[in-house]
């Protein structure tokens, strides 16, 4: 995610120069980050420098061979990911 991130700033960085750019997605997986077949990011606001970036699309969608087994989809529910990050990069 961190890559991700990063990809964002210079993307934005290269239309509009800042300092501080401040995101703010709610993340949901069907399992950990490293073995979920989705990922699924809304994008609640993004700042650069308190200049409000707008968003057209604000859902990213990421999805991939499944290939857990039958046990880990049944267990996955514990391991799902629903949060909000908010960060200042």
């Amino acid at each position: 995610m961190e890559l991700f991130e990063t990809a964002i700033k210079r993307v934005i960085y290269d239309v509009l120069p800042h300092q501080e750019l401040l995101i703010d997605y709610d993340i949901e997986t069907n399992d950990l980050l490293e073995k979920s077949s989705l990922v699924s990011l809304t994008f609640n606001e993004i700042l650069a420098d308190q200049i409000e970036v707008e968003l057209i699309g604000d859902i990213l969608l990421l999805e991939g061979l499944d290939d857990r087994g039958a046990f880990s989809k049944l267990t996955s529910f514990r391991r799902k990911i629903n949060e909000n990050v908010r960060k200042s990069l």
